[in-house]
């Protein structure tokens, strides 16, 4: 499909491509828009402080439905916190999170959290934080075939509301995924109601 992209977002897309510091609101029309990942990225640096919120820090925020993105690497390149494939998705804590229903497909996750020295168990990383609140809500992340790795100790997920649902299948996961692999957000409530699971996974990190 032919897509017609309007002079305003040629010239976003043109200042994005220079490395402008001035975040821009890119409105694409319909369509499918391919690209090379090593090549062409969307990168951002806000946190939770910075953007007044954590639902306002996110890189890329998608509010459509049936979102697809291929060949693309999004990136938040935030300073590191104080310790306390088709996509390339990098981050430090979690950098997948939200209450959307999305599956990531052949994708290469990286941690960029501080690196921790051996023998030292503190965590300070996570992949996802899912904000699924009720059983009856229809979201959740899930992960195939994907590789996970990077830097860090992390958690594959934080329970960030009761009914957090995370899945990883056929996921390659090196040694910086921590033991215990999730956390419920210091509520032991959300143990009972959390959907977390990993199916066929390798490596060091899996279980």
């Amino acid at each position: 499909m032919a897509v017609a992209i309007s002079q305003q977002c040629k010239l976003q897309l043109i200042l994005l491509r220079d490395f402008s510091a001035k975040r821009s609101l890119i409105w694409i029309n319909n369509g499918i828009y391919l690209a090379g990942y090593t090549t062409t990225a969307i990168v951002w640096n806000d946190t939770a402080n910075s953007a007044n919120g954590t639902f306002y820090s996110g890189s890329v925020q998608v509010f459509s439905t049936n979102f697809i993105a291929k060949n693309l690497s999004f990136m938040n390149v935030a300073p590191m916190p104080v310790p306390g494939a088709d996509c390339y998705i990098q981050g430090s804590i979690d950098f997948i999170f939200g209450n959307g229903k999305s599956i990531y497909e052949n994708c290469q996750l990286i941690s960029i959290a501080s690196p921790v020295a051996a023998g030292v168990k503190s965590i300070n990383g996570a992949v996802t934080a899912h904000g699924r609140a009720t059983k009856d809500e229809n979201s959740g992340f899930a992960f195939v075939n994907c590789t996970l790795g990077g830097t860090g100790r992390i958690w594959l997920g934080r329970a960030w509301r009761p009914y957090s649902t995370v899945v990883f299948a056929n996921t390659f996961m090196t040694d910086i995924v921590s033991p215990e692999g999730w956390n419920d957000f210091n509520d032991p409530s959300r143990d009972q109601t959390v959907f977390y699971g990993e199916y066929s996974c390798s490596g060091a990190g899996s279980i």
